[in-house]
């Protein structure tokens, strides 16, 4: 059987041809699927040719070798949009198309190197962006998993962004940093403030609540008068309020909480019951309604 030869004599493999505008491509049949690789020269053809057989050996996806960032990410987001709260599920979002998308978004997951991650974090940090470590820290807990799926679906071997925020965390000398509750004096400090503060008569009662809770804003602001044993000077935490963007407009939503932990029970101090009492007194003088949203 006649040897096909390119135009400089040089012998072609079974599948490889050399196209009317001169470059190079290479057929191949796989599970019934034709994979087609194209190259300016028969060097880099038999380069592309090893690296398709070289990731076939190793298990790849070599169907899903195109794929884009992006197109990971919205099969990412879409599953998670299942299984999240719609807060975390928009933080996620808005995340994602502030800082990776238009970035690094368009470039094919196989060409995403471990060097490509950490210069854009660095340059997340040092650009015009001017991000902090904590903030690049919540990039990298939507990008790592997002990569790690990729993983699973043998789309690349390894994910590139593994251990990259520790290590550059270390570099730039990142310490933990810790959280201290007010002491007495400063506690006391602050209700004289709320308590005597003009500009703060209309929340005094809120920021009491939340000092003498620990609750989360939007917990305190969720907490309704049900959710309030007087008898008993018990408070029912079981959800929160959130204000979100959905379709363009920003709506309250109500959360609930993520975890067991999440729904509790928290005891009335003595000048959290005043100011919740004093709160009362002052919406049934001022005839303030209740609210309704998604149902509470």
């Amino acid at each position: 059987m006649e040897k096909r030869m390119d135009s400089r004599k040089r012998i072609l493999r079974k599948g490889e041809s050399q196209r009317k505008d001169g470059t190079y491509m290479f057929r191949i049949t796989k599970d019934k699927k034709r994979h087609t690789i194209y190259a300016p020269t028969l060097k880099e053809l038999r380069l592309k040719e090893e690296e398709y057989f070289d990731n076939i050996s190793k298990g790849l996806n070599v169907d899903k070798q195109k794929i884009m960032l992006n197109d990971l990410a919205k099969v990412y987001l879409e599953n998670k949009k299942k299984t999240v709260q719609q807060t975390t599920f928009y933080t996620m979002t808005i995340t994602y198309n502030s800082y990776i998308r238009d970035k690094i978004g368009n470039i094919r997951l196989k060409d995403i190197k471990r060097s490509m991650i950490k210069g854009f974090y660095l340059d997340l940090l040092s650009g015009e962006k001017h991000l902090s470590v904590s903030t690049l820290a919540r990039i990298d807990c939507i990008l790592l998993p997002m990569l790690e799926m990729a993983v699973y679906d043998d789309i690349i071997l390894k994910n590139p962004a593994r251990g990259v925020i520790g290590e550059i965390k270390r570099e730039c000398g990142e310490r933990p940093t810790k959280v201290c509750a007010l002491n007495e004096d400063e506690q006391i400090a602050f209700i004289n403030y709320a308590m005597n503060s003009a500009k703060h008569q209309n929340i005094k009662n809120l920021l009491i609540f939340l000092l003498g809770t620990g609750c989360r804003v939007g917990e305190a602001l969720g907490i309704r008068w049900e959710d309030l044993d007087f008898k008993n000077n018990i408070i029912s935490i079981n959800h929160s309020v959130a204000y979100i963007k959905i379709d363009g407009h920003y709506k309250q939503i109500i959360k609930r909480p993520k975890s067991f932990a999440g729904n509790r029970k928290i005891p009335m101090l003595s000048d959290v019951r005043k100011a919740l009492l004093a709160e009362k007194e002052k919406q049934l003088a001022l005839g303030i309604t209740q609210p309704v949203v998604d149902g509470y």
